[in-house]
């Protein structure tokens, strides 16, 4: 984590004391700090990302990964067929 706040948290785990204000404007912070809601446990975000990809493998008949890498084809599609492929048109819950 390279945010302003882990930088200042970091120095004072390391037992560097307080952090004066003028280290603190010295500081170049990567990305932001923020907070993402709970979406469930590892185990389930997990089984949505494999059941993805069991999914994806399906669509090229490969069984393992390197028949995935070998059998699968990449196709650029415009805008609108990007949009139309998402869920349109109904209520996401």
């Amino acid at each position: 984590m390279a945010s302003l706040q882990a930088n200042v948290m970091r120095k004072v785990r390391e037992g560097e004391g307080e952090v004066t204000q003028d280290e603190i404007e010295d500081y170049v912070s990567e990305g932001v700090e923020a907070a993402v809601p709970y979406r469930g446990s590892a185990r389930e975000m997990l089984a949505q990302l494999l059941g993805g990809l069991q999914s994806g493998m399906s669509y090229t008949d490969a069984h393992t990964l390197d028949e995935l890498y070998e059998n699968v084809v990449f196709v650029r599609i415009t805008d609108v067929g990007l949009a139309e492929s998402r869920p349109h048109d109904v209520e996401v819950m």
